[in-house]
Order: structure tokens, then C-alpha cells, then sequence
């Protein structure tokens, strides 16, 4: 083995590609304010230019996330000449609600309920680190990192049904304790050993290595 394959960094899992691509076509959305659809070789481009993914690993991932209704496709009809040099249809594809839910942890709108509501006013040692999140100043990037946790968990094709459904309460759990000043110490050291175990889920270790990273000592 050379020395240039040794040192070569290993490629990103497949959960943590699909999350970078839901992220990316979810700040694209909002940074725009409109609801952006994309040819697939539009698609493709952008998750490729932006993000860096070999071919091979932008189309497995993308055509995973439309299956599975992260991402939404349409059909639109061409029409005139352009029928004669593109076909008769034309597909795009956009971030679907399921997805943006993801990232805002849903909505009152949203056909599922939010994971939390709550409204702070006059308390300056709480601060908002998501749509519907929250945290004790102190523990705002730890917060971070366990939203983004709690994505990874629910994007994985490594977990079973039962699994996710235990990492997603113990992530909820530790982010309920971290809007106190004072959490409890013994439940989040219980927590921080309950979460560990996934550092050696495939596509998601390098989240809960973000979150042990944040957690208090």
C-alpha cells in the first residue's frame, strides 16, 4: 500500500451524505425563500459541486432520499420544441416537507407534532439554537449537536426500527436536561453512556463524536 492510500481520508457514510444533502438543499431553500426545484442533472451538479461526493455515491444517495420521500419529484410536460430535443416530460425534484420537518423539528402546521414548544421571553440565559429548540446558554452547542445527532438517528439505514426509537428518546431526554441551568449530572452521565454506543454506527460517529465533544465534564 502506498503511502498516499494510507494517509487517503476515509469517504463519508451514506447516512452522513444524506444528511450534508438534505442540509444543503435545506439552507438552499431558505436562503432563497422560495421553494427551488431542480432537473435531475441540476440536482446532481449541485450536491456534487457543492459537497464533493464521487458520482457514484451522489446518485445512490439522491435516488435513496426520493424513494423514501425526503426529497419530492414531478413530472412537468415540455411543450413547443422543446418537447422535440427534451422528450415529453420533464421531471424535478425539491426538499420535500418531511424533510424540512426535519431540520425544524416540524411545525403546528406539519402533519406531526413538533418535539417541543416552547416560548421564552425576558430570559436572557435561554437562547433558541433551532426553529423549535432550545437550550441553557451554557449548553447551546451541545444542543446544536444533538439536533443534528437526532437527524443522523432518524436518516440511518444502519438502525433498526427499535434502535432509533431508544437513541431518539435518550437524545430528547438529554436535550429536555439541558434547558436547566443545573442539569442532573447522574442522568446526563447515563445518557452520555447510553449515546456512545453509536459512535460505531456507520454515517453517524462523527456526530456523537460532536456531541461527547459538548458534553459537560
Amino acid at each position: 500500500m502506498t503511502a498516499k492510500k494510507a494517509n487517503a481520508k476515509p469517504r463519508p457514510g451514506n447516512d452522513e451524505i444524506r444528511w450534508r444533502i438534505l442540509r444543503l438543499l435545506y439552507d438552499e431553500r431558505v436562503k432563497s425563500g422560495v421553494r427551488k426545484r431542480y432537473l435531475w442533472r441540476d440536482l446532481r451538479g449541485l450536491v456534487r459541486d457543492k459537497l464533493g461526493f464521487t458520482p457514484a455515491e451522489t446518485t445512490h444517495n439522491l435516488e435513496y432520499l426520493i424513494q423514501y420521500g425526503w426529497i419530492e419529484k414531478e413530472t412537468e410536460p415540455y411543450t413547443g420544441p422543446r418537447s422535440r430535443s427534451f422528450g415529453t416530460v420533464k421531471e424535478l425534484h425539491s426538499i420535500s416537507a418531511k424533510a424540512i420537518d426535519l431540520f425544524e423539528e416540524g411545525s403546528v402546521f406539519s402533519a406531526r407534532p413538533p418535539f417541543q414548544e416552547l416560548v421564552v421571553a425576558g430570559n436572557q440565559n435561554i437562547v433558541q439554537v433551532g426553529p423549535n429548540t432550545f437550550a441553557y446558554a451554557t449548553y447551546g452547542e451541545l444542543q446544536t449537536a444533538l439536533l443534528a445527532l437526532l437527524q443522523a438517528v432518524t436518516l440511518s439505514e444502519e438502525l433498526t426500527a427499535n434502535q432509533k426509537v431508544a437513541a431518539i428518546a435518550d437524545i430528547k431526554t438529554a436535550q429536555a436536561q439541558i434547558l436547566k441551568s443545573e442539569p442532573d449530572r447522574t442522568t446526563l452521565a447515563k445518557l452520555k453512556e447510553g449515546l456512545s454506543w453509536l459512535s460505531n454506527v456507520a454515517g453517524i460517529s462523527n456526530f456523537v463524536m460532536n456531541v461527547l465533544r459538548h458534553w459537560p465534564s
